[in-house]
């Protein structure tokens, strides 16, 4: 077991997300009421203030989440922006504790 170096930014889908992923993707059915699996963003362990945290980062985690679904960036949001950051996500935990239970290292 051990300690790593990164805190942790743990974040949902909203509805506007999921009507986005819908408009390329017909086949999806999910919404925001369904239970599905958040990402969690591994950040610098050492932050104090968690809205200048979320300003550092709703960039990067906006445009990986637009990205696992396609990185055709003309099929993206126009504005990626906080406020549109707000609309589509939800940040349901922000924490500075990440523990490797496993024995075997972390593969990049």
């Amino acid at each position: 077991m051990r300690l790593l170096n990164r805190g942790y930014i743990v974040i949902r889908h909203k509805q506007a997300y999921w009507n986005w992923v819908k408009a390329i993707d017909q086949d999806c059915d999910l919404n925001e009421d369904d239970e599905c699996e958040p990402t969690v963003y591994l950040i610098n362990e050492d932050f104090f203030d968690d809205e200048v945290l979320v300003e550092q980062y709703f960039k990067k985690i906006f445009k990986s989440e637009l990205t696992m679904v396609t990185d055709n960036e003309s099929l993206w949001p126009e504005k990626i922006d906080i406020s549109t950051f707000d609309l589509w996500f939800q940040i349901t935990y922000i924490g500075g504790s990440v523990v490797d239970l496993e024995k075997s290292d972390i593969d990049y």
